[in-house]
């Protein structure tokens, strides 16, 4: 799953002392071989889990919470154990019971939710589409250890097939469960940097009731915005930092400009980094320039990155991580994502392969008969 970025709504946090008999929900289980230690209720807020409620366990391994939901939701439950998992529960206006273990919270059996029994069935397949991006990634940098740019050109074809077939079982996944929670869930979570018109597909699927629900909501306000800034649209203004702290403003009046959004955390990012130097490398900053803007928080690790991609073009922030600036304005929600502008200021791509950046590259250079030096 790609890490979350533009969140639209928020919902009002389980009190962490409900009253049973007042709530319209209730998850209980047992975590076994925790005999004394904290569970913890969270919630994703910002991009950040917080704990909504927690309950101190001694002598027993069985736990339950209570609380209030306006519609099904995504809840995550971690205990005070060093390096404990964080298992996500969909939770419904019902009971919802959890078998775990302390040491594996992952294989945890969760019944009583319609959505989290698709969510699991949806989470079986996703993984072995993972499994094989994380196999393409590792030989990839592999590959430009080795210098062998042929090669890491091919890897990069397979990895994007690899993806285009996870998008098809997403979507078609994501439309035959239209009338379910878990629809707009998915597509938020996995499909937020594909084509709008793929999100506008699910969205448009989607049934009333299910629309007015937190995803439901979220999805339909995250196509509304993406629409505003798709292809065809003015590219927004944005002001970002360099490294010396110096405001930047990003505009294009000279060949095209790519502008990529990435992090020093992401591991999908610094591939990206490296395909991004090839094009770097092939054409001058009149033909095409790159600009890449972090979403890092700690300048350390962000300039630590940049050195060691070796990363030559103009790097900005505003270490502000998920709340940059232009996050919302343009509708970023996953990393990496990249954004070419035409000389007037025109989006004329979003999340291009580099081979696509290189063709309309090259026909603008063509139509323009812009020189090639250095």
């Amino acid at each position: 799953m790609k890490k979350l970025l533009f969140i639209l709504a928020l919902v009002g946090i389980v009190s962490s002392c409900s009253d049973k008999k007042d709530s319209n929900f209730t998850l209980k289980g047992n975590v076994e071989g925790m005999r004394k230690g904290t569970v913890y209720l969270q919630k994703d807020i910002n991009g950040q889990l917080i704990t909504v409620d927690s309950l101190f366990l001694k002598g027993t391994d069985a736990f339950e919470f209570n609380g209030n939901i306006e519609t099904p939701e995504v809840f995550f439950l971690s205990t005070s154990r060093k390096n404990s998992a964080v298992l996500p529960i969909f939770i419904e206006k019902k009971v919802v019971t959890i078998k775990s273990e302390v040491k594996d919270l992952l294989s945890a059996t969760i019944e009583g939710s319609e959505n989290q029994i698709l969510l699991d069935q949806f989470n079986k397949i996703i993984s072995k589409f993972n499994t094989r991006k994380n196999e393409l990634y590792i030989k990839s940098l592999q590959a430009n250890t080795n210098k062998q740019f042929e090669v890491l050109e091919a890897l990069s074809d397979k990895y994007n097939k690899n993806e285009i077939k996870k998008i098809r079982y997403i979507l078609n996944f994501a439309i035959v469960n239209a009338s379910k929670d878990v629809s707009p869930y998915i597509a938020l979570n996995y499909l937020s940097s594909s084509d709008i018109t793929v999100l506008d597909t699910i969205n448009k699927s989607i049934p009333v009731e299910i629309k007015t629900g937190k995803y439901g909501f979220e999805l339909n306000e995250f196509v509304t915005q993406i629409k505003a800034t798709s292809v065809g649209n003015k590219f927004p203004e944005i002001i970002q930092q360099d490294s010396t702290n110096n405001n930047v403003t990003l505009e294009n009046k000279k060949g095209y400009m790519l502008v990529n959004f990435w992090a020093s955390y992401n591991q999908n990012s610094r591939t990206s980094n490296i395909l991004f130097r090839n094009i770097s490398e092939k054409f001058n900053s009149d033909e095409i320039k790159i600009i890449s803007i972090s979403l890092d928080n700690n300048k350390n690790n962000w300039l630590e990155a940049i050195k060691k991609d070796n990363l030559p073009w103009s790097q900005l922030t505003d270490l502000k991580g998920i709340k940059n600036a232009g996050v919302r304005k343009l509708a970023i929600r996953a990393i990496p994502e990249n954004i070419l502008i035409d000389n007037n200021g025109i989006i004329i791509g979003r999340n291009l392969t580099t081979k696509d950046i290189v063709k309309l590259t090259e026909k603008y250079i063509k139509n323009n008969k812009i020189g090639k030096s250095k």
